[in-house]
C-alpha cells in the first residue's frame, strides 16, 4: 500500500504519466496530442531545457527484476533489460505476462492496461463510453478477460466479410451494367437491321417524311422544314425519344401505383392487427417485471446472506492460518525462552560478583581517598598552624575595643527582638493570603480551562451528533453499533445528547463562586503588606547602628572563629601557647600518612582488575540474551498482530485448532448452501430478465414496426396524391390510365422508328459501321459478364462460409462474457455496497448484452440506467467500484499494481473511510497479492490510511509532495 499525499499542482499526477508514459509510450490524458513532438513539449519538465527527458521504471515478473527505460525523442521503443529498440507490445507483454506472440494490436493492449490498472481522475480508460451508452464496450470486455482469441478471430472474420463482400459488389454492379449495356446495344442492332432492310426509294422517303411530320403535329412537335436534312431528322427523333421517355416514366409509376394501393390497403389492415399486439404485449411485460421485483428482493436476500456467510468463511480460514502458525512457532519460542532464562541466571550470578567487587573497590578507594586526604589535610593544616599562630597573637591586641562595642549591640539587641516578632507575624498573615491567593487563583485557570474545553468538546459533540443524525438509516448507531430498536428512538437520544449541559453549567457556577472568594483573599493581603511595611520603616533605625557595631563584633568573631579559640583575653593567651605545640605535632603525624597513602594505592590497582573481567564476562552473557530477546520480539509482535498468545498451553492450543478446523468446515458448508440458494434465485432472475426481454424486444419491434408502416402508409399517400390518385380510387380507373399512356408510348416509338429508318436510308454507311461497332462490344460485354459470373460463383460460398465462423465466435464470446457476469456480478454489488449504496435504489447489477456488459440498478422491481438517475458524486463511486471490480477479476494481467489518481475527488468522509477498508480487504484477498498506489490532495484520506496500514509495517508507504520547483517535487517519506 503506497499513500502519495500533497497539494494539487505539486507533481502527483506526473508520476502516474511517467508510469503510463514508461509502459505504454504515451500518456492517456493527452490523447488529443497527435505527434511526438508535440507529446515532447507537452510531457517534459517546464526547466528541464534541452536536456533530454527520460522515465525509468523498474518491476519484478517472475521472480525477476527488469527495469523498462523509455525517452521522449522516441517513445515508440524502449530500452528493456538492456535490449534497445523494444516495442511497446514486447514491454506490455512482459510487465502482465501476457506473452511476447500475442496477435493483438498494441493500441488495444494499451487501453486494456489503462483501464485495468490506472484509474484516472480525468477520465477512466475501462468507462469512456459509460456516460454515453451505460456499458462497457464488448471488444474491452474481451480482452479483459483474455477473451482476445475470440477478439482476434472476429477481427480478422470481419475484415474477411468486408472484402469480400467488396468484391462481391464489385462484380454484382460490373454484371448488371454490362447486361444493361448489352440489351441496349442489342436493341440498336436490331433498329439499324430493320432499317437497312428498307427500301431507299425516294418516292417511300417522302411518304414516310409526310406520315411523319403528322405524326409530329399530333405529339404537338412543329416540322415546318420541307426539305429536311440529316440533323433536322435527328432533331425531330430526339424530341420524339423525349416525348416516349416521358411516357414510360409515367407508365412505369402508374404501374408502380396499383402495387402501391395494394401495399396501402396491405400497411392498414398491418396497422390494425400491430396496435392488437402491442396492447397484449404491454400486458404480458407488466406481469413478467413485477414477477421480477419479487425475485430481485429474494436474490438480494439470498446473496446478502451469501456475502455474510463467505465472510464467515473468510474468518475462520484466517484463524486457522493463525493457530497453524502458532503451533509452527511454539518449539522455537518455546527453547529461546528456556536460553533467555538460563541467561538470565548466569547474569544474576555474575551481577552479584560485580556487586562484591564495586563494594570491594569502594572501600579500597574509600581507603585510597582517606589516605590521600589525611597526607593533604595534614600539609594543609601545618601551613595553617603557622598562620593561625600569627592571627591569634594580632587577635588579642584589639580585645580592649570589642568589649565597649558588645555591651551598646546587648541593649539595641533588646529593642529590635520586639519588632521583629511584629514584622514576622505581619509577614506570616501576608504570605498566608498571597498563598491562598495564588491557590485560588489556578484554580480559577484550572476552571476557565475546563469550561474552555467542555464547551468545544461540546460544540464538537453537536456537530458530530448532527452529521451522525444525518446518516441515521435505522435504529443502529453506526458509530458504536448499538441497537436502539428503532430509528425514532435513536434519534431521540441524539437529540437528547445534543441539548445535555450539566456538566458545562456546574463548572460555570464553580468558577464564579472562586472568583468571589479571590476576591476576599485579595483585601485581606493588601491590609498585610501595609501594615508590614510600617514595621519594616521602623525597623530601618536600629538596623541602621545596630549593623556597625555588628560589623565590629563580626569582624573580630569571624577572627576568632575562623581561628577556633575563644574571645577572652587570658584564653587567647593560653591558645597561643597551644598553637605552637599543635604545630609540632601535625609534622609528626604527617611522616606516618605518607606511608599509609602507598599500602593504599596497591590495593586499588588490584581491585580494578578483577573488575575489568567481571565486565567482559556479564557484557557477554547480556549479549546473549539480547539476541534471544530479539528473535522472541519478532515471533511475539508477529502473533501480537494476529492477536494470538504463544505462552499457553500446548494441548490447549491443538484443541483451538481443531475446534477452529470443524468450524470452518460449518462455515464452508454454510456458504455452499448459501450459493445454491444464490445460484437458484440467479437462475430463476435470468429466466424472468430472458422473457422480460423477449417482451421488450418484441415490444420495440412492434413499436418500430408500426412506426415504419405509419411513415410507409404516409409515404404511399403522398406518392399517390402526386399522380392524382385518391387511395380509395378503384383499380379498374387506374387499368384506364395505363392502358391510354400505352399506346401513346407505342405512338411515339413508331413515330421514332420511322424518323430513324428516315436517317439510315440517308446514311447507309454510317449504319454499316454502326453495326459492326455495336457488335464488338456486345461480344466483349458478354465476355466481361462469364468472367465476374465465375468470380461471383467462387466468393458466394466463402461468404455464407465465414457469415458462420463469425456468427459461432459471437455466440461463444457472449457465453463466455454471460458466464464471467453471472461469476462476478456480485462482487460489482459488495463492491458498491461497501463503497456506499444509493438510497432508493438496488443493488448494481451487471449483464451480458452481446458480448459486452451492460450496467444497470433496479428501483422497485424496475431495471434503470444509473447515468440517468444519479448524481455525479454517487456516478463517481459507481466508476470507482467498476474499475476495482475489473482490477480484482481481470485474467489478462499478472501485473499486480493498481494505480489510482485521487480517486476521492467527490468523497465524504464516509466514502473516503469505506474505500480504505475495501482496499484493505482487497489486499488480503484470496486472489492474489495486489499492490495499491493511491494519490491524493486530502489530508483526512492520508491520517485515516496511516491509521488503516499501519499494520502492515514495511508493506504501508506514505510520501508528502510538499514543494515543487526546477529541480521537480520535493518528496519526503512519512512514518506509518
Amino acid at each position: 500500500m503506497t499513500v502519495l499525499y500533497g497539494p494539487n499542482g505539486f507533481g502527483k499526477t506526473s508520476l502516474f504519466d511517467a508510469l503510463d508514459f514508461a509502459v505504454t509510450g504515451g500518456i492517456g490524458r493527452l490523447k488529443a496530442i497527435s505527434t511526438d513532438q508535440l507529446l515532447a513539449k507537452a510531457a517534459k519538465h517546464l526547466d528541464s531545457g534541452d536536456e533530454e527527458s527520460e522515465v525509468s521504471l523498474t518491476f519484478t515478473q517472475d521472480d525477476k527484476t527488469h527495469t523498462v527505460t523509455r525517452t521522449l525523442s522516441k517513445p515508440a521503443h524502449a530500452t528493456l533489460d538492456s535490449n534497445k529498440g523494444t516495442s511497446r507490445k514486447d514491454v506490455l507483454a512482459k510487465l502482465t505476462g501476457y506473452g511476447s506472440a500475442v496477435a493483438d494490436r498494441v493500441d488495444n493492449l494499451v487501453s486494456l492496461f489503462r483501464a485495468t490498472h490506472l484509474f484516472s481522475q480525468e477520465s477512466q480508460e475501462l468507462t469512456k463510453d459509460f456516460q454515453d451508452k451505460c456499458e462497457l464496450s464488448a471488444e474491452l470486455v474481451s480482452r479483459m478477460l483474455a477473451f482476445d482469441d475470440y477478439v482476434s478471430g472476429l477481427n480478422k472474420t470481419s475484415e474477411i466479410q468486408r472484402l469480400i463482400k467488396v468484391s462481391i459488389d464489385a462484380a454484382s454492379k460490373d454484371v448488371a451494367r454490362l447486361s444493361a449495356s448489352v440489351e441496349v446495344a442489342r436493341r440498336e442492332v436490331d433498329r439499324l437491321d430493320n432499317a437497312s432492310a428498307r427500301s431507299a426509294n425516294p418516292d417511300e422517303i417522302l411518304t414516310e417524311l409526310s406520315a411523319l411530320k403528322a405524326d409530329l403535329a399530333n405529339f404537338g412537335i412543329q416540322a415546318l422544314d420541307d426539305q429536311p436534312n440529316i440533323a433536322t431528322l435527328r432533331g425531330w427523333r430526339s424530341q420524339l425519344e423525349s416525348r416516349a421517355a416521358e411516357t414510360e416514366i409515367l407508365g412505369e409509376r402508374l404501374s408502380k401505383a396499383v402495387a402501391d394501393l395494394q401495399q396501402l390497403r396491405d400497411l392498414e389492415r398491418e396497422r390494425a392487427l400491430l396496435q392488437s399486439s402491442q396492447t397484449l404485449l404491454e400486458r404480458s411485460l407488466a406481469d413478467i417485471t413485477s414477477s421480477q421485483a419479487v425475485t430481485a428482493t429474494a436474490r438480494n436476500i439470498a446473496s446478502n446472506n451469501f456475502a455474510r456467510m463467505k465472510g464467515a468463511e473468510a474468518d475462520g480460514e484466517r484463524l486457522v492460518r493463525k493457530l497453524m502458525s502458532v503451533a509452527a512457532s511454539k518449539p522455537e519460542y518455546d527453547r529461546l525462552v528456556r536460553t533467555r532464562e538460563e541467561l538470565a541466571a548466569n547474569l544474576e550470578i555474575a551481577l552479584r560478583h560485580r556487586e562484591r567487587l564495586r563494594n570491594e573497590e569502594s572501600s579500597t578507594a574509600s581507603t585510597l581517598q582517606l589516605a590521600e586526604t589525611a597526607a593533604h589535610d595534614l600539609s594543609t593544616e601545618i601551613a595553617n598552624k603557622a598562620r593561625h599562630l600569627e592571627a591569634i597573637q594580632a587577635l588579642a591586641r584589639d580585645w580592649t575595643a570589642i568589649d565597649v562595642a558588645t555591651i551598646r549591640l546587648r541593649n539595641l539587641a533588646e529593642t529590635e527582638e520586639a519588632l521583629i516578632e511584629d514584622i514576622v507575624r505581619l509577614r506570616a498573615a501576608a504570605n498566608t493570603a498571597n498563598t491562598t491567593l495564588a491557590e485560588k487563583q489556578a484554580e480559577i485557570y484550572a476552571i476557565e480551562r475546563e469550561v474552555e474545553a467542555r464547551e468545544a468538546e461540546s460544540s464538537e459533540v453537536k456537530s458530530l451528533l448532527a452529521q451522525l443524525r444525518s446518516h441515521t438509516k435505522d435504529g443502529t448507531c453506526i458509530l458504536c453499533g448499538i441497537e436502539h430498536e428503532s430509528k425514532e428512538k435513536l434519534l431521540a437520544r441524539i437529540d437528547a445528547r445534543l441539548t445535555e449541559e450539566g456538566p458545562l453549567n456546574r463548572a460555570r457556577e464553580q468558577l464564579t463562586h472562586i472568583r468571589a472568594e479571590a476576591a476576599e483573599i485579595q483585601d485581606q493581603a493588601t491590609t498585610s503588606k501595609v501594615l508590614l511595611d510600617d514595621a519594616l520603616r521602623r525597623n530601618n533605625d536600629l538596623r541602621s547602628e545596630k549593623a556597625e557595631l555588628e560589623k565590629l563584633l563580626l569582624d573580630f568573631s569571624s577572627r576568632a572563629a575562623s581561628l577556633g579559640v575563644p574571645s577572652a583575653l587570658d584564653q587567647l593567651e593560653l591558645s597561643v601557647r597551644q598553637a605552637e605545640q599543635a604545630l609540632v605535632a601535625r609534622r609528626l603525624e604527617h611522616e606516618k600518612a605518607k606511608q599509609a597513602l602507598g599500602l593504599a594505592t596497591l590495593s586499588s590497582n588490584t581491585t580494578k582488575v578483577s573488575i575489568s573481567a567481571n565486565a567482559n564476562e556479564i557484557e557477554t552473557i547480556q549479549t546473549g540474551i539480547d539476541e534471544a530477546n530479539g528473535t522472541l520480539k519478532i515471533i511475539e509482535d508477529k502473533a501480537s498482530a494476529e492477536n494470538l498468545q504463544l505462552s499457553g498451553d500446548p494441548a490447549n492450543l491443538q484443541a483451538a485448532i481443531a475446534s477452529a478446523v470443524e468450524n470452518l468446515e460449518l462455515a464452508r458448508t454454510a456458504t455452499q448452501n448459501a450459493q445454491k440458494e444464490v445460484d437458484q434465485r440467479t437462475a430463476e432472475a435470468d429466466q424472468q430478465l430472458q422473457s422480460a426481454t423477449s417482451y421488450r424486444n418484441s415490444l420495440d419491434s412492434n413499436r418500430r414496426r408500426a412506426g415504419t408502416v405509419a411513415r410507409n402508409i404516409s409515404d404511399l399517400t403522398s406518392s399517390l396524391a402526386q399522380l392524382g390518385i385518391a387511395p380509395d380510387l378503384p383499380d379498374q380507373s387506374i387499368l384506364n390510365l395505363i392502358t391510354a399512356n400505352s399506346d401513346r408510348r407505342a405512338q411515339l416509338q413508331a413515330a421514332r422508328e420511322r424518323a430513324a429508318i428516315l436517317e439510315v436510308a440517308m446514311d447507309a454507311a454510317t449504319t454499316s459501321a454502326a453495326l459492326q461497332g455495336l457488335h464488338t462490344t456486345i461480344k466483349q460485354n458478354l465476355e466481361l459478364i462469364s468472367t465476374a459470373n465465375e468470380q461471383l460463383n467462387q466468393l458466394v460460398p466463402w461468404a455464407k462460409y465465414f457469415e458462420r465462423i463469425a456468427n459461432l465466435l459471437h455466440r461463444q464470446r457472449s457465453s463466455a462474457t454471460e458466464s464471467f457476469t453471472r461469476d462476478y456480478g456480485p462482487r460489482t454489488a459488495v463492491i458498491q455496497r461497501r463503497l456506499r449504496p444509493v438510497y432508493g435504489f438496488g443493488d448494481i447489477e451487471i449483464s451480458s448484452r452481446g458480448g459486452a456488459i451492460n450496467v444497470g440498478v433496479v428501483r422497485n422491481g424496475e431495471a434503470l440506467r444509473p447515468i440517468d438517475y444519479f448524481s455525479q458524486s454517487q456516478i463517481q463511486t459507481l466508476l470507482l467500484g467498476l474499475f476495482l471490480t475489473a482490477s480484482s477479476s481481470q485474467t489478462w494481467s499478472s501485473f499486480s499494481s493498481v494505480m489510482m489518481d485521487d480517486p476521492v475527488t467527490h468523497f465524504d468522509d464516509l466514502n473516503t473511510y469505506s474505500l480504505l477498508d475495501l482496499i484493505s480487504g482487497l489486499l488480503q484477498s484470496p486472489d492474489g497479492v495486489r499492490q495499491f498506489v493511491i494519490s491524493t490532495c486530502d489530508e483526512k484520506l492520508l491520517q485515516l490510511a496511516r491509521q488503516k496500514f499501519r499494520h502492515l509495517g514495511d508493506g504501508a508507504k506514505f510520501y508528502h509532495f510538499s514543494a515543487i520547483g526546477a529541480e521537480g517535487p520535493v518528496i519526503e517519506e512519512l512514518s506509518a
